[in-house]
């Protein structure tokens, strides 16, 4: 690419500052996604974490109310080893019947039309089931046998078989070590889900903050839909105002119009430079830094953006007549500073 730069550079007599930027296209499909996948990730973790701080000390009580069988298991041959084998595998059963169950979900489809309905995680409704993803869903769930499981194999480890075997003392010895490992596994789950309730915390008041933003507009009771036109530009243009009549003539249609970006999604950046005064080079144009986007007329009636000074667009600009623009108030503070920038032509 670096190539292919250097020979348009030569062939056109471009700026040498202009330079050729490439990202992969995963990057570039992920790049809205990805902070929300982030942090979902990072709340399925602590969750994941809570379920097994839970779940550990439910073995936890189960080996404890099981010690006289670990006991005569040991006493008639049995290996501390084998215990740990024992137990492990019983979390082992748990942690696997967990991730099929996950699995189940995800082939079901279920998630699939969460994340659509959501319509903010981008492409997540193609992803699919295959080999990567069942080997995390492995990997997790082996993870959760070694959460769940450590505590009861370490307990079961370390119980002395004489003191199990004898009712008086081993209730006291083996109650307070399982009340010291359930203290323990208990702080954890409430330091755990302390931190997820302050995140969820954070992200309401974040939420409410962003419903207080001024957008500029009204997305109020506003329907909008794609809408590929073919043809040169007359007839698109004519297409466009023919199907823009019809529209606005229906009786529950207060106005219409079509935009080339809707606000708040894609845009499209030019360079410019303001007529009268002097022409700077190409790469150091003015770039915008508000949205760029072909409007028709009843735009700004139909998002009830008002127009501050100058007017809207209305029938007079069609191909062949002056070309306008409507610039926002921070551009004209920007660009314009002390000046009215209405009939300064900017190219």
């Amino acid at each position: 690419m670096n190539l292919i730069a250097s020979r348009l550079s030569r062939e056109y007599e471009m700026d040498k500052d202009w330079t050729v930027s490439v990202e992969s296209l995963r990057d570039q499909l992920t790049t809205d996604t990805r902070p929300v996948l982030f942090l979902l990730q990072g709340v399925v973790a602590v969750i994941l974490l809570i379920v097994c701080s839970n779940v550990a000390g439910l073995l936890l009580t189960r080996s404890i109310g099981r010690r006289s069988e670990l006991a005569v298991r040991v006493s008639v041959g049995a290996s501390r080893m084998r215990l740990v084998q024992l137990l492990g595998i019983e979390s082992l059963l748990l942690s696997a019947a967990g991730g099929a169950a996950g699995l189940l979900l995800w082939a079901s489809r279920l998630l699939y039309g969460l994340a659509r309905g959501a319509g903010s995680l981008g492409n997540f409704p193609e992803a699919h089931l295959d080999l990567r993803v069942l080997a995390f869903a492995l990997g997790v769930s082996f993870l959760s046998t070694l959460l769940c499981g450590l505590v009861p194999v370490w307990q079961a480890s370390r119980f002395v078989i004489q003191k199990t075997l004898r009712d008086n003392s081993s209730r006291t010895s083996e109650g307070l070590l399982h009340g010291r490992l359930s203290g323990t596994l208990v702080v954890s789950q409430v330091a755990l889900a302390v931190v997820l309730l302050i995140g969820a915390g954070l992200l309401l008041r974040t939420f409410s903050h962003l419903l207080d933003v001024r957008l500029g507009f009204q997305p109020e009771r506003v329907l909008t839909m794609q809408m590929l036109v073919q043809g040169d530009e007359a007839q698109r243009a004519n297409k466009v105002e023919a199907i823009l009549d019809r529209v606005h003539a229906l009786p529950e249609v207060r106005a219409a119009a079509t935009i080339q970006f809707l606000p708040l999604g894609p845009t499209s950046g030019t360079g410019f430079y303001i007529e009268g005064e002097p022409e700077p080079a190409p790469t150091k144009q003015h770039r915008a830094g508000v949205e760029v986007s072909l409007v028709s007329r009843g735009y700004f009636a139909a998002m009830r953006i008002p127009v501050l000074a100058g007017r809207p667009f209305d029938e007079r600009d069609r191909i062949g007549s002056p070309r306008v623009c409507l610039v926002n108030s921070l551009f004209a503070r920007q660009y314009f500073p002390g000046r009215d920038p209405i009939g300064h032509p900017a190219v």
